[in-house]
Protein backbone atom coordinates (compact mmCIF):
# COMPACT_ATOMS: atom_id res chain seq x y z
CA UNK A 1 0.00 0.00 0.00
CA UNK A 2 1.19 3.34 -0.48
CA UNK A 3 0.85 6.62 1.51
CA UNK A 4 -1.14 9.64 0.78
CA UNK A 5 -1.40 12.99 2.30
CA UNK A 6 -5.34 14.63 2.25
CA UNK A 7 -5.04 18.32 2.80
CA UNK A 8 -8.02 19.45 4.38
CA UNK A 9 -9.24 23.15 5.16
CA UNK A 10 -11.84 22.88 8.32
CA UNK A 11 -13.35 26.92 9.09
CA UNK A 12 -14.73 27.42 12.40
CA UNK A 13 -16.39 30.20 14.21
CA UNK A 14 -14.56 30.78 17.75
CA UNK A 15 -14.26 33.87 20.44
CA UNK A 16 -10.62 34.27 19.63
CA UNK A 17 -7.41 32.77 18.53
CA UNK A 18 -6.65 29.88 21.47
CA UNK A 19 -10.37 29.38 21.34
CA UNK A 20 -10.08 27.88 17.78
CA UNK A 21 -6.59 26.56 18.63
CA UNK A 22 -8.95 24.42 20.92
CA UNK A 23 -11.37 23.55 18.32
CA UNK A 24 -9.01 22.50 16.08
CA UNK A 25 -7.78 20.41 18.04
CA UNK A 26 -11.27 18.69 18.60
CA UNK A 27 -11.50 18.23 15.24
CA UNK A 28 -8.03 16.55 15.06
CA UNK A 29 -9.27 14.04 18.04
CA UNK A 30 -12.70 13.31 16.30
CA UNK A 31 -10.79 12.80 12.92
CA UNK A 32 -8.80 10.21 14.96
CA UNK A 33 -11.07 8.62 16.91
CA UNK A 34 -14.00 7.86 14.45
CA UNK A 35 -12.66 8.11 10.92
CA UNK A 36 -8.71 7.18 10.43
CA UNK A 37 -7.94 3.70 10.66
CA UNK A 38 -4.99 2.69 13.34
CA UNK A 39 -1.39 4.18 12.14
CA UNK A 40 -3.08 7.25 10.55
CA UNK A 41 -2.92 10.84 12.15
CA UNK A 42 -3.68 13.87 11.93
CA UNK A 43 -1.48 16.73 12.18
CA UNK A 44 -2.95 20.67 12.64
CA UNK A 45 -0.26 22.93 10.62
CA UNK A 46 -2.05 26.55 11.04
CA UNK A 47 -4.97 28.41 13.04
CA UNK A 48 -5.05 31.52 11.54
CA UNK A 49 -8.13 33.94 11.20
CA UNK A 50 -9.31 34.66 7.70
CA UNK A 51 -9.40 38.07 7.84
CA UNK A 52 -5.63 38.09 8.59
CA UNK A 53 -3.09 37.59 5.27
CA UNK A 54 -2.82 34.28 4.40
CA UNK A 55 0.91 34.96 3.88
CA UNK A 56 2.21 37.05 6.98
CA UNK A 57 5.66 38.89 6.46
CA UNK A 58 7.16 36.12 8.62
CA UNK A 59 6.42 33.36 5.85
CA UNK A 60 8.06 35.94 3.27
CA UNK A 61 10.95 35.89 5.09
CA UNK A 62 11.20 32.45 5.01
CA UNK A 63 10.83 32.86 1.52
CA UNK A 64 13.59 34.98 1.05
CA UNK A 65 16.09 32.58 3.47
CA UNK A 66 14.92 29.97 0.57
CA UNK A 67 16.20 32.51 -2.61
CA UNK A 68 19.14 32.80 -0.59
CA UNK A 69 20.30 29.19 0.08
CA UNK A 70 19.29 28.29 -3.60
CA UNK A 71 21.66 31.13 -4.85
CA UNK A 72 24.54 30.34 -2.48
CA UNK A 73 24.83 26.94 -4.69
CA UNK A 74 25.62 28.92 -7.77
CA UNK A 75 24.23 26.66 -9.82
CA UNK A 76 22.19 27.68 -13.02
CA UNK A 77 19.05 26.01 -12.28
CA UNK A 78 19.07 26.91 -8.86
CA UNK A 79 19.17 30.44 -9.76
CA UNK A 80 16.40 30.12 -12.17
CA UNK A 81 13.91 28.60 -9.13
CA UNK A 82 15.18 31.27 -7.01
CA UNK A 83 14.61 33.86 -9.43
CA UNK A 84 10.69 32.37 -10.19
CA UNK A 85 10.54 32.66 -6.00
CA UNK A 86 11.36 36.56 -5.77
CA UNK A 87 8.92 36.73 -8.71
CA UNK A 88 6.55 35.15 -5.78
CA UNK A 89 7.89 37.25 -3.29
CA UNK A 90 7.34 40.42 -4.87
CA UNK A 91 3.76 39.06 -5.30
CA UNK A 92 3.15 38.34 -1.84
CA UNK A 93 4.10 41.51 -1.04
CA UNK A 94 1.87 43.37 -3.49
CA UNK A 95 -1.03 41.68 -2.08
CA UNK A 96 0.01 42.30 1.41
CA UNK A 97 -0.07 46.43 0.48
CA UNK A 98 -2.49 47.26 -1.40
CA UNK A 99 -0.83 50.39 -2.47
CA UNK A 100 2.26 49.12 -4.25
CA UNK A 101 0.04 46.08 -5.83
CA UNK A 102 0.70 48.09 -9.24
CA UNK A 103 4.72 48.03 -8.67
CA UNK A 104 5.83 45.91 -11.11
CA UNK A 105 8.66 43.17 -10.58
CA UNK A 106 11.83 44.94 -10.62
CA UNK A 107 14.71 42.81 -12.47
CA UNK A 108 17.67 44.50 -10.76
CA UNK A 109 16.46 43.00 -7.69
CA UNK A 110 17.97 39.62 -7.99
CA UNK A 111 21.10 40.36 -9.31
CA UNK A 112 21.51 42.96 -5.88
CA UNK A 113 20.47 40.03 -4.04
CA UNK A 114 22.95 37.96 -5.98
CA UNK A 115 26.01 39.63 -5.02
CA UNK A 116 25.46 40.48 -1.19
CA UNK A 117 24.93 37.06 -1.00
CA UNK A 118 27.93 35.83 -3.01
CA UNK A 119 29.75 38.44 -0.72
CA UNK A 120 28.59 36.46 2.20
CA UNK A 121 25.36 38.59 3.20
CA UNK A 122 21.81 37.17 3.79
CA UNK A 123 19.19 39.78 2.78
CA UNK A 124 15.83 39.46 4.24
CA UNK A 125 14.51 42.87 3.68
CA UNK A 126 14.54 42.86 -0.02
Amino acid sequence: MSEFLTVIHVYTIAEDEVSAILGADDVRLALERHVLDEGESVDIVQTIPLDESPVPSAQITQLRRARNILLRTKSKDNYDLARSLDQAIHTLESRLDPENSSVKYDWSNLIKVLREVFDGGNPLTY
